[in-house]
């Protein structure tokens, strides 16, 4: 039988696949493009249940959240701060 490691500490077998690197815009992309789906379809729902200001704002602060995190590279203090008030008024209106 032979080992799983040769003497000089490297595998024997076959090579591992290299790791996945993505773009700088693609992991800036992708977490905005997953929070929108996960957000929006609720809020729709919502919407055609009450057809209130409220739902309407609702989903507005879902659309403004994930997109206000394309912007945190630039200006992430502010960014936070935005996000974190958008939050709290989604919250006291749902």
């Amino acid at each position: 039988m032979q080992d799983q490691w040769s003497g000089d500490g490297d595998r024997v077998g076959p090579p591992s696949p290299p790791p996945l690197h993505l773009s700088s815009r693609a992991r800036l992309v992708i977490p905005v493009i997953l929070s929108l789906v996960v957000q929006i379809p609720p809020n729709l729902w919502w919407l055609t249940q009450l057809r209130e200001l409220a739902s309407v704002l609702t989903i507005a602060l879902a659309i403004i959240g994930p997109l206000a995190l394309l912007l945190v590279r630039r200006i992430p203090g502010p960014v936070v701060a935005f996000v974190s008030v958008a939050a709290c008024i989604d919250t006291s209106t749902g």
